[in-house]
């Protein structure tokens, strides 16, 4: 018997064989393997120019303004400007009315159930619950809230936007460290907020630039 046919019987007594695949089979995983690579190639590079591409129509999918005339309409009534509360629906749900957080902030604006019912009682003087899943009741209240923060903070949006994202409280403590008593974003301790706060005013920046009608 040859040394061949011995490591043939070894292996079968052993309980496991080798098979060599066919080639056709190994070529058609090969392909279909191909195909994956270059679908996540063509993917990613999509994303880094929809990232990076500095023409309007494409910045325009990295900074979307769905439900613009209700942005129009509540920034105006509360007199704010509108790039303002488009940033700020960005950072909050990226335009989605059934945002809801882990903590329980709700819709386009992600109100906490508690602060918007106040809201909607103290500063609006309306009856009952608002329903924070439906758009215009959001960023109603949305608006509201960013025009009391406005009044009460003598209109520095840093510190608007620092109450808006860690309370109103924590930033008046923060403000009463500032012997000028004004916050400039170096001065925010916390990095949640500090990074959030960034964030809006980069794309409040953006909303201007890309479109002109919330300038006003």
């Amino acid at each position: 018997m040859s040394a061949q046919p011995k490591k043939a019987a070894a292996r079968r007594r052993s309980g496991w064989t080798v098979r060599r695949p066919r080639d056709g089979k190994v070529k058609a995983k090969n392909r279909s393997f191909g195909w994956v690579r270059w679908l996540l190639f063509l993917s990613m590079a999509a994303a880094v120019a929809v990232w990076a591409w500095p023409q309007p129509s494409v910045q325009r999918l990295r900074y979307p303004l769905l439900f613009r005339e209700l942005v129009l309409q509540e920034a105006q009534r509360a007199q704010l400007p509108p790039s303002l509360v488009a940033a700020v629906i960005l950072q909050e749900s990226e335009f989605h009315p059934a945002a809801c957080s882990p903590v329980g902030a709700r819709g386009l604006m992600q109100l906490m159930p508690e602060t918007a019912e106040w809201i909607h009682q103290a500063l609006e003087l309306r009856p009952g619950k608002p329903d924070l899943l439906e758009p215009t009741t959001n960023v109603r209240l949305g608006s509201t809230y960013l025009s009391y923060l406005r009044q009460r903070f003598a209109d520095q949006e840093i510190a608007v936007l620092a109450a808006y994202n860690a309370g109103p409280q924590q930033t008046q403590d923060w403000l009463n460290e500032k012997p000028g008593g004004r916050l400039s974003v170096s001065d925010i301790p916390f990095a949640e907020t500090r990074h959030y706060v960034e964030a809006v005013l980069d794309s409040e920046r953006r909303y201007r630039e890309l479109y002109p009608e919330l300038s006003i």
